[in-house]
């Protein structure tokens, strides 16, 4: 009986964390810049899953922020060439 229970108990553990992991992928659907980390604090399958799933917002995240930027910058670039083409053209 106390194994039955064990394992009972195992199982509600590992569906509630797959359940965050499910939560979370679902947040970044919905923003990129969710606060989407998990955290579980064990060194076994659920924790190295846990891990890779963290690694792969955090480098999301990294990616979409160097995105947002050169798309700033380029913004910034094509509105200094667009000012610069008014003015010879009402010069």
């Amino acid at each position: 009986m106390g194994a039955f229970v064990l394992s009972r108990r195992a199982a509600y553990v590992f569906v509630k964390q797959l359940e965050s992991l499910s939560e979370a992928s679902l947040a970044l659907t919905e923003s990129p810049n969710a606060q989407a980390r998990i955290s579980w604090g064990k060194n076994d399958e659920i924790g190295k899953l846990v891990d890779a799933f963290n690694t792969m917002v955090e480098r999301l995240q990294q990616f979409q922020l160097q995105l947002e930027t050169r798309v700033q910058e380029r913004t910034n670039e094509l509105r200094y060439h667009r000012d610069n083409l008014q003015e010879m053209v009402t010069e």
